[in-house]
């Protein structure tokens, strides 16, 4: 290692993020044809109409992730109970999962991934969302995508079982907000 390389190593990485609005659609447009994201989500033209839409609707919030000041990763934080539960009693605010969040993301450019970014990014976006007063977040990767679940335990991430949903067979993990005590 050289003297330049070993000075590089010692500085700190900065993660941040952004809101996303309009404007990061070509952003994202891009990231989605990518292969490796288009491994996890085939269709950009799909994807690409549901993130859009996703712009207009209050229970999602879309943010550009960013290492040192560049977009690096697309993010959607939502609430899973966004939809009226199906029975009434549901409702009341003492519901074990009230007020918890779902993400999902992917890291954009092929360069960045299998370097720990992804792990360090949800880490970043945990701690907002914990100090935030969030006392769960939850994600569902696809079983077969061994780097993202990799990434989520780093996280501190644990499997909660799998189940078929709308959008395939999926992996449910959770990771609890450690200053709370919630239900499961």
């Amino acid at each position: 290692m050289t003297k330049a390389q070993s000075a590089a190593a010692l500085v700190p990485i900065k993660y941040g993020w952004r809101g996303m609005g309009p404007s990061g659609l070509a952003v994202v447009r891009g990231w989605l044809t990518e292969p490796h994201v288009a491994r996890r989500w085939p269709n950009p033209q799909i994807a690409l109409r549901s993130i859009t839409q996703h712009l207009s609707e209050p229970a999602i919030e879309r943010f550009i992730l960013t290492i040192d000041g560049r977009d690096a990763s697309y993010l959607q934080v939502y609430d899973p109970h966004h939809a009226p539960p199906p029975a009434a009693d549901e409702q009341t605010s003492d519901h074990p999962y009230r007020g918890q969040r779902g993400i999902d993301l992917f890291i954009g450019e092929a360069r960045l991934i299998i370097r720990g970014h992804a792990s360090r990014l949800i880490r970043r976006i945990l701690e907002h969302l914990f100090e935030g007063g969030i006392p769960r977040v939850v994600t569902d990767p696809d079983p077969a995508n061994a780097r993202s679940i990799a990434a989520l335990h780093r996280a501190r991430f644990r499997c909660d079982g799998q189940r078929d949903t709308a959008w395939g067979h999926v992996l449910l993990m959770r990771c609890d907000n450690l200053k709370q005590t919630i239900s499961p």
